[in-house]
């Protein structure tokens, strides 16, 4: 709880992670000695302004949940709720059930699974400007000049400056999201994210500072990288 409103996480773990490979989904892998989805979960269930954590859930995927990924959510995991054909899909049918379960002015974080090494200050940066604002997402500028082809196939260069590149968990208040879902729904748009659902429809969207570790796992190298990492944490 923040300043006395409730805060729910939701976790969006509904991918298969082919890109990765290997005999397990990569959210199951393990990343020194705890899985993938279970580091994302402890670090949500850990953090005191977390009060409940849901889980969206690739249809299949239930009993490597239990196994693998649950035991790292204590008191505070909810029953799972079943993902959807798309990222966009699984939180949108998991807020029709936070809707009921939730309040309409609660703060909603909603995270990648695949995104193992979120801080707990980077929980508490969300909460708070998302609290403040109403919706905050984590950001980091480019590193490289990023180009743009055009209709005509010439290359454009944008400006570096405007440019971010944005994180998870993005916060919002329940009643902004839903309201940003439910319209996406009857205009059939799918964002690239949950914070370009409510910036379609005018809503600000407040920016805190992301985090260099707070990478998604995407191709097998990101495994590699992540356990180095954490033994670099557990060495300091």
């Amino acid at each position: 709880m923040y300043q006395g409103r409730t805060v729910a996480a939701l976790l969006a773990a509904g991918g298969s992670g082919s890109r990765v490979g290997g005999p397990l989904p990569k959210l199951y892998r393990s990343l020194s000695g705890v899985s993938v989805l279970g580091r994302s979960l402890q670090a949500l269930a850990a953090h005191p302004y977390v009060d409940r954590v849901y889980v969206s859930l690739r249809a299949g995927d239930e009993a490597l949940f239990r196994e693998l990924a649950a035991p790292y959510g204590g008191q505070k995991l909810q029953p799972p709720l079943p993902g959807g054909a798309e990222r966009q899909d699984s939180v949108a049918a998991a807020l029709r059930v936070l809707a009921d379960a939730e309040a309409p002015d609660s703060i909603l974080l909603v995270h990648d699974g695949a995104r193992p090494l979120l801080s707990g200050a980077l929980i508490g940066r969300v909460t708070e400007a998302a609290a403040a604002c109403g919706a905050a997402i984590p950001v980091l500028p480019l590193r490289d000049t990023v180009k743009q082809r055009g209709p005509d196939g010439l290359l454009r260069t944008p400006p570096r400056s405007s440019l971010m590149a944005a994180q998870t968990p993005q916060g919002f208040r329940l009643d902004l999201l839903l309201e940003a879902y439910r319209q996406a729904e009857a205009d059939g748009f799918l964002g690239t994210d949950d914070a370009s659902l409510l910036e379609r429809l005018g809503r600000p969207v407040q920016t805190v500072e992301g985090e260099q570790e707070n990478l998604k796992i995407t191709l097998p190298e990101d495994l590699a990288y992540m356990e180095w990492l954490i033994e670099r944490r557990n060495d300091a």
